[in-house]
């Protein structure tokens, strides 16, 4: 993050389709009334019964407070609702209420990834999209669905494109840019969403 006298720019990696990759970068307007420094902690490749790791991430959620977020793949090995009940749920589970969970290819190989929605429930956006958006303090988070062929929703002119563009352009935050760039020859680029 780069902080100005005016704001902070903040550019983050937040999806990937196909092998390209999109960043944002985000404005983010200083505001008058001071603002405690919200807390966002979390991971992916989470929960499988077969490894106590997920014991020793949750224990650590245990001390920070906080909105927990996920990165997908939450249960393995193919978040089963009986993984999300046996795995998930008795170490990161404790945390559900404060979690912002986004789906990841292990969910999918469940159909319609119904063992994730199931668990997580309006929390992870509905269930024919995937994704959603969240505004925490002072920050606008969006969550996309990077297995969007999924759901139909793959592509630069896509319904969750769309819909991330009237989000940005519609968030109290001035989104500037959306470029992306691909591993291979190819190069995306969409000019100011608004600003």
């Amino acid at each position: 993050m780069l902080n100005t006298p005016m704001g902070a720019l903040l550019v983050v990696v937040v999806f990937v389709l196909g092998n390209a990759f999109l960043i944002f970068g985000f404005y983010l307007p200083r505001i008058s009334a001071p603002i405690s420094d919200p807390v966002l902690v979390g991971a992916g490749d989470i929960a499988d019964c077969a490894s106590s790791d997920d014991e020793a991430t949750a224990k650590l959620l245990d001390n920070v407070s906080g909105t927990v977020y996920t990165l997908g793949d939450n249960a393995y090995e193919s978040g089963a609702p009986s993984e999300f009940s046996e795995c998930y749920d008795p170490t990161w589970g404790r945390h559900r209420a404060r979690t912002r969970p986004s789906v990841g290819n292990h969910e999918c190989y469940t159909q319609e990834a119904s063992g994730y929605f199931d668990y997580f429930g309006p929390a992870a956006g509905d269930p024919k999209k995937g994704y959603y958006s969240y505004d925490l303090g002072g920050w606008h988070l969006v969550v996309l669905n990077s297995q969007c062929w999924h759901t139909d929703n793959c592509g630069l002119h896509s319904p969750m494109i769309d819909w991330l563009e009237q989000d940005l352009a519609t968030s109290p935050y001035l989104a500037r840019s959306l470029t992306g760039t691909t591993r291979g020859s190819a190069r995306v680029t969409m000019a100011t969403i608004r600003g």
